[in-house]
């Protein structure tokens, strides 16, 4: 019987938090964009069969993803959750292949340090 991509989220939130040891807010937060992921696919008439996930469904969830979350940091955050649970289910065999490679994570500005105000440097 073909596994549910369901199924194998609520195998690998279980074990981030019985196994890996993750936060409570790591756990929640993975958990919420595994979801957003898995809404989305069945929204948009996606298989949402373990082993007939594709690459070309992760790239139209990034397209969705750069239109709903303006900020490449939040864009990141939920593709690494993605790309954590993708590469989770190929080592555990739950499909035959790693999709993870085909996921790319946005640019993200490198934003310099705020010099100390002479004042704050003064009192220190």
């Amino acid at each position: 019987m073909p596994l549910a991509l369901q199924a194998a989220a609520d195998e690998y939130i279980g074990w981030l938090q019985l196994e890996a040891n993750r936060s409570p807010n790591t756990v929640r937060a993975y958990g919420s964009e595994i979801r957003r992921l898995l809404g989305f696919l069945a929204t948009n008439g996606h298989s949402l069969v373990a082993d007939q996930l594709r690459h070309e469904d992760l790239r139209a969830f990034q397209r969705h993803l750069a239109g709903t979350l303006k900020s490449p940091a939040s864009r990141a955050r939920a593709l690494v959750a993605i790309r954590s649970w993708l590469r989770w289910i190929a080592r555990e065999g739950l499909i035959e292949r790693d999709l993870s490679n085909g996921i790319t994570l946005p640019k993200l500005e490198q934003r310099l340090p705020k010099p100390i105000d002479p004042d704050e440097l003064a009192r220190l």
